[in-house]
């Protein structure tokens, strides 16, 4: 990332007033130096701290296991992917777009967008188009303004801390809408488990944070043994490898030109990658790291009213069964297991897909959940699953 377009960036982080007089939140506050010995409150050395902090962040390089890509099955070509965005897609990007936004560069609020009329949807098809046939894209949908804002939690004097954004051009956001719908409605197609939500249309984490209640309070109610392990993975979009996920999309059956247009607007861009494709490295993370293990735990329903019921649970052509190992909340995830040694077994394994596809877990961040008495396992059973 070029030094001059992150400080800039950073010091147009918004001199915003704290409308509770708590101070402004801009990007003159005061902060500690990378080696966090050191309270900077010269603008310039803030300035120069944030580029450093953009830096490090947005240019993480990691490597990933061309073995890991090719042991992954290869999905059959969408040529459909390949044809230029059409009218009712730019349309339909429009309405998705968030009113009350921030703009990018250009300073064009999306409401103006949204209220363009038919006209402005058709220049915007064609020029969407043009920049399909041509395969570029131009730089100003690329740029971005970076803004940090403080989350009012943990220390804000430490960069690592405040929220970072980047505010991008409406029209960049509308055709990587339409390029974004596409790969979800490719990737809706089977590709991705059952256990992925957050990124995808009614699969939200609420459904996952009641799925997690519903498998933790059963154990107790049955009085058998559940290891739930929550983990968080650092900075997940930034080090996903950019070389693995081209790959990674041609192995999910992305087209040529599909991917092109993909890699044209992530090559020289200061923003992040966006979730849907994270969302499609880690499942792929996943798929490999647990090919050869069992599937999970089995879990019997009925979905007839009878299910507390247990004479009726005995009846086999009325009881559903199906199995849970991991659920997936956007970027983290929870793993169960129903004895301690295979916990043990499925972390290690976790550890090692991270390491085999550029991703690194969150020590502090990964605990291990148990439903009973002691909820939370004894410090020493944590630390050794790290």
């Amino acid at each position: 990332m070029p030094t001059s377009c992150t400080v800039t960036a950073a010091g147009d982080a918004g001199r915003l007033d704290d409308p509770k007089g708590r101070g402004n939140l801009g990007g003159s506050a005061p902060l500690l130096s990378s080696d966090g010995t050191t309270l900077l409150t010269e603008k310039s050395q803030i300035l120069k701290r944030w580029a450093e902090h953009f830096r490090n962040v947005l240019n993480c390089s990691s490597a990933i296991s061309d073995a890991a890509i090719d042991r992954l099955p290869q999905v059959d070509t969408n040529n459909d992917l390949d044809l230029p965005p059409s009218l009712p897609e730019t349309i339909r990007a429009v309405q998705q777009i968030s009113s009350g936004k921030a703009p990018g560069s250009d300073a064009i609020p999306p409401e103006v967008r949204k209220d363009g009329g038919p006209r402005l949807m058709s220049e915007l098809t064609t020029l969407f188009q043009e920049m399909w046939c041509q395969g570029k894209v131009p730089q100003d949908f690329k740029d971005a303004s970076i803004v940090h804002l403080y989350k009012r939690k943990r220390n804000r004097q430490l960069s690592d801390n405040p929220r970072v954004i980047s505010l991008l051009n409406i029209a960049r956001k509308i055709f990587a809408r339409i390029v974004l719908n596409r790969l979800n409605g490719h990737l809706e197609q089977g590709l991705l488990p059952e256990s992925q939500c957050g990124f995808r249309r009614h699969r939200g984490t609420t459904e996952m944070i009641f799925a997690v209640r519903q498998l933790q309070e059963k154990p107790q109610e049955m009085r058998t043994h559940l290891y739930t392990t929550f983990g968080d993975l650092a900075r997940a979009s930034d080090l996903v490898n950019r070389d693995g996920l081209w790959k990674f999309m041609q192995k999910f059956g992305c087209p040529e030109r599909s991917m092109h247009i993909v890699r044209q607007l992530h090559d020289g861009m200061t923003a992040r990658i966006t979730d849907c494709l994270y969302s499609l490295m880690f499942y792929a993370m996943l798929m490999d790291t647990y090919r050869d293990e069992p599937p999970g735990i089995s879990v019997a329903y009925r979905t007839d009213g009878h299910l507390l019921n247990s004479r009726r649970m005995q009846t086999p052509t009325r009881v559903s069964t199906t199995t849970v190992h991991d659920l997936l909340f956007a970027d983290d995830c929870a793993l169960n297991t129903v004895k301690e040694e295979d916990m043990q077994r499925t972390m290690d394994l976790f550890t090692a897909g991270c390491a085999k596809f550029g991703l690194t877990i969150i020590a502090v961040k990964t605990v291990v959940v148990r439903p009973v008495r002691n909820s939370i396992l004894p410090e020493s059973m944590s630390t050794a699953l790290t």
